[in-house]
């Protein structure tokens, strides 16, 4: 699997300002000059061929403009997301598992089908099948089997593709919240936060715009846009540590991405997601009051 990676250099303020300009040290301040053209040049090739992905050198805001040519160009297949940190191949199937404040099995399925979704922004991306349901008969089964054993809570199919410097972006979702009275009867089901990149589907007067969810090479500090859609989706993201070492029941993971998660619409709660090389998202840990860990029980990473 190809990775771009950042090429750090210096930048002409921090050579300068270690250079002794003394007589004695006129030949290695041009030779350091020399170098350092050297290296602006390769920077801007890099820039050129997308190597740097926006990425911020240090740690900071990473602000990529979306094209919908970069899914395309060099080659690139948008659909086929092999991004190191959150590999979304076809056929890849995660199941996660919480406890509520009651104590009630929460449980997670997210499926990469092999269907697409060509969103309005113009790019063809890839459809992640994510179900979350309460498991009512405290058995804690991976499958969802529907009443009276399973009350299904949200249905979404999420929408990624990946650019051809290997940032992974988020284009939208479809999602149905279901609503229920205290006994499990349902009341009715809700779209919203439903959204779709290029497109106004809630009727607000401005189009969605797309974000990033991972990026081709993560740096502790960098944070970003994950989705905009004004007072409908404004995710964002930072990475928090990396590398970050994580411990489950499945088995203990060095060299993760660590990242925090959150949004305006909802003060107060955030989310703090492992990300981890050649397997994708192992734990979640959603802090809002008491804190809820959210793990993978299963993974099954296609080839």
């Amino acid at each position: 699997m190809i990775q771009h990676r950042v090429v750090p250099y210096w930048s002409r303020k921090q050579l300068s300002d270690g250079i002794t300009k003394s007589k004695k040290g006129r030949d290695r301040h041009a030779m350091i000059k020399a170098q350092l053209n050297n290296l602006m040049r390769i920077a801007a090739v890099l820039a050129v061929f997308g190597l740097t992905g926006g990425h911020a050198l240090a740690g900071g805001l990473v602000e990529i403009e979306f094209n919908a040519g970069d899914f395309t160009a060099m080659g690139n297949d948008p659909l086929d997301i092999d991004n190191r940190w959150w590999p979304l191949q076809a056929g890849t199937r995660f199941v996660y598992f919480a406890e509520n404040e009651d104590d009630e099995c929460l449980m997670n399925e997210v499926v990469v089908t092999d269907a697409t979704k060509f969103v309005a922004a113009g790019v063809l991306a890839r459809v992640v099948e994510d179900k979350e349901w309460i498991d009512l008969d405290g058995v804690c089964d991976t499958t969802f089997d529907g009443l009276p054993n399973d009350v299904v809570l949200e249905d979404t199919d999420d929408w990624y593709a990946q650019d051809y410097s290997g940032n992974i972006w988020y284009l939208g979702e479809d999602t149905t919240e279901y609503l229920y009275d205290e006994d499990w009867n349902l009341l009715g089901t809700s779209e919203e936060g439903a959204w779709e990149a290029g497109a106004d589907v809630a009727g607000t007067g401005m189009n969605a715009e797309a974000g990033i969810v991972m990026l081709a090479a993560p740096t502790t500090g960098d944070y970003y846009r994950q989705e905009f859609y004004e007072d409908e989706a404004e995710d964002m993201g930072k990475v928090l540590t990396f590398p970050a070492f994580v411990a489950t029941e499945l088995q203990d993971y060095d060299g993760c991405v660590k990242t925090k998660e959150w949004t305006r619409l909802s003060p107060g709660e955030n989310e703090h997601k492992y990300y981890c090389r050649d397997i994708g998202l192992v734990l979640i840990e959603e802090l809002k009051g008491k804190t809820v860990i959210v793990e993978a029980i299963i993974v099954n990473i296609a080839p």
